[in-house]
């Protein structure tokens, strides 16, 4: 990779001060970190540089909504550009018109396996 057509988004999570009010609660908490958070979206260049940081929102939203409410997939924001995302970001090979996103497929080796029979 190199050149600035190469882009890699993330979202990145810290910790929050949880509050006393029942409904902001339920509003930060991030099930995946068991904890009080707010998340950001991140876009750096593979050198570290970051290009984009996106506003802030609460812990429960996805990585991926956060994304396409900030950039929405009918404006063509990433069609000339090669793109790096995490799993977090399925569906966005089908939404997004890249020239070309990268998104690593689900690993296997958690998944059960049925023996066969020989």
């Amino acid at each position: 990779m190199q050149g600035g057509d190469h882009l890699l988004i993330d979202a990145t999570e810290r910790a929050y001060h949880r509050s006393t009010e029942d409904a902001k609660q339920r509003d930060h908490y991030s099930g995946k970190k068991k904890q009080h958070t707010l998340k950001n979206t991140v876009m750096s260049l593979p050198d570290k540089y970051i290009v984009f940081l996106g506003r802030t929102f609460s812990g429960r939203h996805h990585d991926y909504s956060m994304l396409k409410s900030e950039f929405p997939p009918e404006l063509g924001w990433l069609e000339d550009i090669h793109v790096g995302v995490d799993l977090g970001y399925q569906g966005i090979q089908s939404d997004y018109k890249g020239k070309q996103i990268d998104i690593p497929t689900k690993s296997l080796a958690k998944a059960k396996r049925i023996p066969t029979l020989n």
